[in-house]
C-alpha cells in the first residue's frame, strides 16, 4: 500500500486566493521563553491551502460540517488535463472517464503551484461546460490542484454555482504533482468548523489495499442521518399536523424519504440544469429546496409522503419531479409532470436516467405547447 499526501503545507508562504485573508501562526505561550508548554494561535481563510467548498459557499445549501462522509472516501480517479486555456467539456471527454466515476481530481499542471504573486495568474479554470459536463456524468466531488475552479477573480463563480448548487462537493488546493493518472481511494477530511461555507483539509490518496472499511462507514453515516433527519421531521410533522393526520410515527419514514432525495438530487438537479440553459436560456425558475408534504392518498386513506423538484417559466409552465412513498407499502415512487398541462408520467424507481429524460422531454413538450391561460392542476401530485 502506497499513501500519497495531497495536502499543502498551511504556511505564510503557502499561496492564497486574492483578497482571501492571509495564514498566519504566532506562538502565545513559548517553553523558551520560560513558559511551562508551546501554544499556538492560527489565523487564515476557511478556504485556506487544501480545502473543501461545500453548497454553502455560493447558496444556501450545506455547510461544510454536514458534507457526508461516503462523498469524501472512496474511489477516486486522477485525470491529467494540463494544457493550454480553460479546461472545457471536449478535454474531459478526451480523458475517457469511466462512467461509474464518482469522485474526480484534475491534475493541470506537473509542478507545484506557484508563489502567491504568481498563482492566480497561472491557474487553470473549470469553464461553465466543463461544469455542467461533470454535473451530468453523475461526479459527487471534483478535485482540482489550483486555487480556484473559476478563473481567479471573476466574481460569477458559474462553475462553482453550477457544480454546488447540483451538490457536487469541491476541494481546491490540492497537491498532485508527484501523482500518476489512475485509480487511487481517496480520503478527504476538512475539519468539522460548524456551519462554515468551507474548511481546510488533510487529503490523501492511497493506492493498494485501504483498512479503512469505506463500506462500513457508509451503513453508519446513512443511521445517522436517519436519526438527524428524524428530529428535523418530528418539527415538519407538529407544523402541518393541523392539516393533515400526521403523527410522530411518521417521522422516521419522512426521514427516509429525505434520504432518498438527497441520493437523487444530483441527477435530478443536473438535468433540470440542463433544460433550463438549453431549452429556456437559463430563464427559468429551477427550485431545487429539499422539502416534503403529506397527501391523502385519493384512493384510500393512506398517507403520501413527498419531495419535489421544479423547473417553471412564464404563464405558470414548468416540470417538476416528484418523489413519493406509500405510508402503507413504503414504497417508493417517481411521477413527472407537466405543471400546467398535467401531463403525468411515472418513471421506475430507482431512476433509471435514459427514462426520467424521456419523461422530461414528454412533460416539457405538453406544457410548451399548452394553450395560454388555461388554469392548471396542482402542482404537486397524489400518487396511490
Amino acid at each position: 500500500m502506497r499513501i500519497h499526501d495531497i495536502s499543502l503545507p498551511l504556511s505564510e508562504q503557502t499561496p492564497a486566493y486574492p483578497g482571501d485573508p492571509p495564514f498566519s501562526l504566532r506562538r502565545v505561550a513559548d517553553m523558551a521563553h520560560g513558559d511551562a508548554f508551546n501554544l499556538s494561535a492560527v489565523a487564515m481563510s476557511a478556504h485556506a491551502g487544501t480545502h473543501v467548498d461545500a453548497p454553502s459557499h455560493v447558496s444556501r445549501g450545506m455547510p461544510v460540517d454536514e458534507v457526508p462522509l461516503e462523498t469524501l472516501i472512496g474511489p477516486a480517479l486522477v485525470a491529467d488535463v494540463a494544457g493550454e486555456g480553460s479546461v472545457t467539456a471536449e478535454r474531459l471527454e478526451g480523458c475517457a472517464i469511466p462512467a461509474e466515476t464518482r469522485r474526480l481530481l484534475l491534475k493541470t499542471r506537473s509542478g507545484r503551484l506557484a508563489p502567491p504573486e504568481n498563482a492566480a495568474r497561472q491557474a487553470a479554470f473549470l469553464d461553465e461546460g466543463a461544469a455542467r459536463w461533470i454535473v451530468r456524468r453523475g461526479i459527487r466531488l471534483l478535485g482540482v490542484d489550483t486555487l480556484s475552479v473559476d478563473r481567479p477573480g471573476d466574481q460569477a463563480l458559474v462553475a462553482h454555482r453550477v457544480l454546488l448548487e447540483a451538490g457536487v462537493i469541491i476541494v481546491e488546493g490540492l497537491e498532485l504533482s508527484g501523482v500518476r493518472p489512475g485509480d487511487y481511494t481517496l480520503v478527504c477530511l476538512p475539519v468539522k468548523l460548524q456551519g462554515s461555507d468551507g474548511a481546510p483539509a488533510r487529503a490523501v490518496l492511497v493506492r493498494g489495499t485501504l483498512a479503512l472499511d469505506t463500506q462500513q462507514i457508509s451503513w453508519l453515516e446513512r443511521a445517522q442521518k436517519l436519526v438527524a433527519y428524524h428530529q428535523e421531521a418530528l418539527g415538519f410533522i407538529q407544523r402541518i399536523g393541523q392539516q393533515l393526520p400526521a403523527s410522530p410515527s411518521d417521522a422516521l419514514a419522512v426521514g427516509r424519504l429525505w434520504l432518498e432525495a438527497e441520493k437523487l438530487d444530483p441527477t435530478v438537479c443536473g438535468l433540470l440544469d440542463e433544460m433550463n440553459v438549453g431549452l429556456l436560456g437559463g430563464k427559468g425558475e429551477l427550485d431545487t429546496t429539499r422539502g416534503a408534504s403529506l397527501a391523502q392518498s385519493p384512493a384510500d386513506d393512506r398517507l403520501v409522503y413527498e419531495c419535489t423538484w421544479s423547473l417553471r417559466w412564464e404563464d405558470s409552465r414548468g416540470v417538476s419531479v416528484d418523489l413519493a412513498m406509500d405510508s402503507l407499502s413504503e414504497a417508493y415512487y417517481v411521477t413527472v409532470r407537466g405543471l400546467q398541462s398535467g401531463q403525468a408520467e411515472r418513471v421506475r424507481f430507482p431512476l433509471d436516467e435514459a427514462e426520467l429524460k424521456e419523461a422530461l422531454v414528454n412533460a416539457y413538450v405538453a406544457d410548451a405547447t399548452c394553450g395560454s391561460g388555461q388554469p392548471g392542476p396542482e402542482a404537486r401530485g397524489r400518487p396511490g
